[in-house]
């Protein structure tokens, strides 16, 4: 009896024997994108209207003065922010449109780039222009009164 059990105890050498070898793993070639390049893609499929992405003039790291200086000239509105993994960057996403001097103030300290919807950049440059083209007529009209 105990020689049976001995027995019942030991692997089938037949079933070990026909484990077909460990698949060899597919060489694959991943292409990482940053991390700027997902947040950016994170803004567009969470809708937002506007899509602006902040960088230091000076290509440096942002710090808490850089990070305030954002915060108080943008829209409150502004939905969501994200820092990139190597913090030279912060990607703002928004419902609503930046002020005019907002923007101002963010160009003078930072280099501004626009991913916002086409439709969206078309209207607001469309808005610009307006605007520039009534300061000018005020201005041309000033100065016609004033001969």
């Amino acid at each position: 009896m105990i020689i049976l059990l001995n027995f019942g105890c030991q692997p089938n050498k037949t079933i070990l024997k026909d484990v077909p070898p460990p698949p060899t793993p597919m060489e694959t070639v991943e292409i990482k994108k940053t991390s700027l390049e997902e947040d950016l893609r994170e803004m567009e499929t969470a809708g937002f209207n506007y899509v602006l992405v902040f960088r230091r003039k000076d290509g440096g790291v942002f710090d808490k003065e850089d990070q305030k200086y954002l915060r108080d000239n943008t829209p409150i509105e502004t939905n969501r922010w994200r820092k990139t993994s190597d913090g030279k960057a912060f990607i703002a996403g928004s419902g609503f449109g930046f002020s005019p001097e907002q923007m101002d103030a963010l160009r003078d300290r930072f280099i501004v780039e626009d991913f916002s919807k086409p439709e969206i950049k078309e209207a607001a440059n469309k808005a610009a222009n307006a605007n520039t083209a009534n300061i000018n007529k005020s201005n041309t009209s000033r100065s016609n009164t004033n001969k």
